[in-house]
């Protein structure tokens, strides 16, 4: 029956329906518990649990945050409890009126405050404005729910507004917790004499520990992620764990894979201290492997650029810059992310999915199983990633049954998972299953 209904709501949406069979024997099932008297002298009943979402995300730019909360959102309004969805924006969603509060004219209105105030070298301004800005709106229209589920960096008021209205509030953070971040890159800025300009500023890190302190629970997307919240003080009880998803129909491995040919080892993510790209181009430059390649997908920063020109004369690296990040992955041997704080990246499950054997540290939080689907290193341990590197290397046997591994596991992992565990969660809080 509850698959039934869940159907019958996505078919009602506009999002596409299943056959009509599978809603027919559903209805069918739940008519013949009630002909048998199954609910018959029962204290029992379904009540949909109502969900608040709120995320202050644009979810059409191409990122992590994008796909996490998209897929989020569809899968609680195809499982009939979203109650309401709080953004910015629409951002091309395809949901009923009744469910969406949009606040545009603060999109609008922080442009142009940063804008203004990038001559005085304080555009933050206007991102501190949006947020600001939404928290309060949405705290001011905020209905009645059963969980309010919000992102970090708007999660004050509305967090207070929720609990008045009897709420549990959970906050998501898709990263390990900031100080532990700041922690771990420290001694790395201090080593490289350099600055990482991809860490936040500290007036938003500021703002998301003042939502935390509100927060009855923190869904982060890996046990790593979750330790570093348990040792700042956090309850253990207090962390929702919840692997990421993956799109298994965009990132697929290439119909034909030469593993004898030209070794190609692939980065992908923001060129900075925090990935570990200073790590991965040490054991490159060390390695020094005949007939192989070294590609790396993506925006390179301040420091990144410090950092590239520190390995300049190291041969057989080609920054790609951006492109079409599935045919990329396709073209790779094997995939390297040395990073040293992550929640539980993005990419890694992109790579797998695309048949990649994947090489990453622990801090990455990826689903990838040691010595199966590729290799999990310490963080900053050049020697370790230079083995491991070698070893795919030199025995291309081994590649090819990681790399059907690699995509057998993270099979495991479609973004409908991701929903689903979400609902679970939700009614564990609530008691309700």
């Amino acid at each position: 029956f509850m698959l039934w209904r869940r159907r019958a709501i996505r078919g009602s949406s506009g999002l596409p329906s299943p056959p009509s069979c599978g809603r027919d024997a559903g209805l069918m099932a739940f008519r013949g518990m009630i002909s048998q008297g199954f609910f018959a002298n029962r204290e029992w009943h379904y009540r949909i649990m109502k969900i608040a979402y709120a995320t202050e995300l644009d979810l059409t730019y191409p990122g992590v945050g994008r796909d996490i909360a998209r897929n989020a959102i569809l899968g609680l309004h195809e499982s009939g409890c979203l109650e309401k969805l709080y953004l910015y924006e629409r951002f091309g969603l395809e949901l009923p009126d009744d469910v969406v509060e949009t606040f545009p004219r603060i999109l609008v209105l922080g442009s142009l405050i940063k804008r203004a105030m990038r001559v005085f070298g304080k555009e933050y301004y206007g991102d501190w404005y949006r947020f600001a800005e939404l928290d309060r709106r949405i705290s001011k229209t905020l209905e009645p729910c059963d969980i309010f589920h919000v992102w970090e960096d708007i999660a004050i008021y509305s967090s207070r507004r929720a609990k008045e209205l009897g709420a549990t509030v959970v906050i998501d953070r898709p990263l390990a917790h900031a100080d532990s971040i700041s922690e771990v890159l420290a001694g790395e800025m201090k080593k490289l004499g350099v600055e990482d300009e991809t860490m936040d500023p500290a007036w938003i890190d500021s703002r998301r520990k003042r939502g935390f302190g509100l927060a009855d629970y923190i869904h982060v997307p890996s046990d790593y992620a979750a330790q570093t919240f348990i040792d700042r003080g956090f309850a253990p009880e207090q962390m929702i764990v919840q692997s990421f998803g993956v799109d298994l129909d965009l990132f697929t491995p290439p119909e034909e894979q030469d593993y004898g040919g030209t070794f190609k080892l692939l980065f992908v993510g923001r060129v900075g201290i925090r990935k570990g790209i200073h790590v991965l181009l040490e054991a490159w430059d060390r390695l020094r492997l005949k007939d192989a390649e070294l590609m790396i997908l993506g925006k390179v920063f301040g420091d990144g650029e410090k950092i590239r020109d520190k390995y300049a004369g190291t041969p057989n690296v080609n920054y790609l810059g951006y492109g079409d990040t599935p045919a990329v992955y396709r073209s790779a041997s094997a995939f390297c992310l040395p990073s040293f704080a992550e929640g539980s990246a993005l990419v890694t499950y992109e790579a797998m999915a695309s048949g990649l054997p994947v090489i990453v540290t622990d801090a990455c939080g990826a689903v990838a199983r040691d010595g199966m689907d590729g290799y999990v290193v310490g963080t900053g341990d050049v020697d370790a990633l230079c083995e491991r590197i070698k070893t795919l290397y030199d025995d291309r046997d081994l590649l090819a049954r990681q790399s059907r591994s690699a995509r057998q596991r993270v099979e495991e992992y479609p973004w409908s998972r991701y929903a689903l565990g979400l609902l679970a969660h939700y009614r564990r809080i609530l008691g309700k299953g």
